[in-house]
């Protein structure tokens, strides 16, 4: 298949955002009903956002999602090679996935020299962010709503020109602040000096086991299904 354009991208993006398959309410218009459509600046993107009568069911799935590839000690984590990733996913009541993360921008010079790794370099939120969603080895679900959703949209706005940087500045950091700004709460921990993909998924994980879920939140097999 050839490879999509910016700009249809961004006409898919748009369409997408205007069907009203998200979950909230029917919005009275003197146009003829439907939803209120408010159009955000994005980067070099443009997103159109839901708006008018914001729904309060809670029924799009906001996870923190976790691709851990090293631990936090290993070398393969400092050389570079394995740090891994942490973004969000939001999935919407008919199955349609979307996602956020942080990244170095490449494009505007952003590359990690690892010899140098504690400079700012030129980040970007990728909107898609799907590089490591086949790999994803712990996750965490809270159920928001669209008056939600929209924070969630104006936050990964409010990011797009934000500098990258590996201590301060990065995927994790990223996720984890995106999480407390939608909902109101303190993120799953990420460490104790560094927010690293590898800690947080440990967190992640241990959250899911009290509540007897795999780290992909999946129900564990009861003793007794075990024992069979």
């Amino acid at each position: 298949m050839p490879e999509t354009t910016r700009e249809q991208r961004r006409a898919q993006q748009r369409r997408r955002r205007a069907e009203p398959t998200h979950g909230s309410t029917e919005t009275e218009q003197s146009h003829g009903g439907g939803h209120a459509v408010e159009h955000i600046v994005f980067g070099d993107d443009e997103v159109d956002v839901i708006i008018g009568r914001r729904s309060t069911v809670k029924n799009i799935r906001f996870s923190l999602a976790v691709d851990k590839e090293a631990d936090f000690l290993d070398l393969d984590y400092f050389a570079g090679t394995r740090v891994g990733h942490a973004w969000v996913i939001i999935t919407y009541p008919d199955g349609r996935e979307d996602s956020y993360g942080f990244w170095p921008d490449l494009r505007a010079g952003g590359g990690i020299d690892w010899e140098t790794f504690w400079r700012d370099v030129p980040g970007e939120v990728r909107h898609p962010d799907t590089s490591h969603r086949n790999t994803v080895t712990a996750m965490h679900t809270v159920m928001i709503d669209t008056e939600q959703l929209v924070r969630a949209e104006e936050f990964a706005a409010s990011m797009a020109s934000v500098s990258y940087n590996v201590l301060t500045s990065q995927c994790t950091t990223f996720a984890r602040a995106m999480f407390e700004h939608v909902i109101g709460q303190p993120a799953p921990s990420a460490g104790l000096l560094i927010d690293d993909p590898s800690d947080l998924a440990e967190t992640l994980s241990e959250l899911n086991a009290e509540r007897s879920l795999s780290p992909l939140e999946q129900p564990r097999a009861s003793r007794d299904r075990k024992k069979k």
